[in-house]
């Protein structure tokens, strides 16, 4: 059965955060800007802005929900008048 593709007209600004080894074979997180240009049930799809792992800048990849980031605007909360 196909997924269900939701593409958007207007690209959301979102921050990618994914986990790599490093040489010493531990883990370490690392976070990218990304736009979101769409999603599926499960994953979102997004143009990155810097290069992940095999990846280039520019490339549109499928990622999982959970590793999105989206920024918050709390410029108009009650602790910030």
């Amino acid at each position: 059965m196909a997924k269900k593709r939701i593409i958007y007209n207007e690209p959301k600004s979102a921050i990618y955060r994914w986990a790599g080894k490093t040489y010493d074979g531990l883990l370490e997180y690392k976070e990218g800007e990304v736009d979101v240009i769409g999603e599926t049930e499960k994953c979102y799809i997004v143009r990155l802005k810097m290069p992940v792992r095999e990846n280039c800048v520019g490339d549109e990849i499928m990622v999982q929900k959970k590793n999105i980031i989206f920024p918050t605007d709390c410029s108009g909360e009650w602790w910030n008048n």
